[in-house]
């Protein structure tokens, strides 16, 4: 092999990614434009589509409360955010429902420290200190609050919804560990 046959099979080798970046990097900012307008994320077998998600929640607590559904206004300072950024709103609707968690769980000596919030409310279930409905309900939050935290696109409407909803779970949490 001379060195014209070497340099031409680098160059042929070289190629293809230089043109896969180089377009990457050209299109970058369009793209980032484009992603929050995407509703639904699927790839193999994986499915994410926050609306479903919420809806999903909705009708479960509204299967499992028995008072009419009470909507009040979230704060000025949560809509703002909302605005703003629907996905740090999600995000922190459902920080008031973890430090629940911990709490609840750190009272009936079922926390450790560093335990997963998903690992903390399945023995918080199986201890009896949250009951079956509840416990189905934060376990379809968490899969919404992951789902913002992990880029899913969210609108206005469901970062209010799952304000809303969250309030709903931190009053159940306090009930229940009234009750224990």
């Amino acid at each position: 092999m001379d060195w014209l046959q070497f340099v031409s099979s680098v160059i042929g080798s070289v190629a293809w990614p230089t043109a896969i970046i180089t377009i990457i990097a050209l299109l970058r900012e369009p793209l980032a434009k484009l992603l929050p307008l995407i509703r639904t994320l699927k790839y193999k077998d994986l499915q994410i589509d926050v609306g479903q998600e919420l809806e999903a929640v909705k009708e479960s607590v509204e299967a499992i409360t028995d008072q009419p559904e009470r909507k009040e206004e979230p704060t000025p300072a949560f809509q703002q955010l909302a605005k703003i950024e629907p996905r740090a709103a999600v995000l922190s609707a459902w920080v008031p429902i973890e430090l629940a968690l911990r709490d609840l769980g750190a009272r009936h000596d079922v926390y450790k420290l560093g335990m997963p919030i998903y690992l903390l409310a399945e023995e918080l279930s199986r201890a009896g200190i949250l009951n079956g409905a509840t416990f189905q309900a934060l376990r379809g939050l968490m899969r919404i609050r992951n789902e913002a935290m992990h880029f899913a696109p969210i609108s206005y409407d469901e970062a209010i919804s799952m304000g809303e909803l969250c309030e709903w779970a931190l009053e159940r949490l306090k009930e229940q560990g009234a009750q224990v």
